[in-house]
């Protein structure tokens, strides 16, 4: 009789450890849902920010090219 109160809380166990393991896999989930859109957003800023940048380039290399075609024609 004493090993089937053992088997039972065996098996309480198991499920408890289940519960909480399934609740331990939701954390976790939400925790890389929650990186993934962090690192989503860094991504699309780096990218606008990359824009930004070849803008300015762009435009200091229009003017560049301006200033030393002004050169040659004086």
């Amino acid at each position: 009789m004493f090993t089937y109160f053992e088997n039972d809380d065996n098996i309480i166990n198991k499920i408890y450890l289940r519960g909480r393991t399934m609740s331990t896999m939701v954390v976790f989930s939400f925790i890389n849902i929650i990186i993934i859109l962090a690192l989503l957003g860094i991504g699309i800023y780096g990218f606008v920010l990359f824009i930004k940048l070849a803008k300015r380039g762009i435009k200091a290399l229009d003017i560049y090219i301006e200033e030393k075609s002004n050169n040659k024609l004086k």
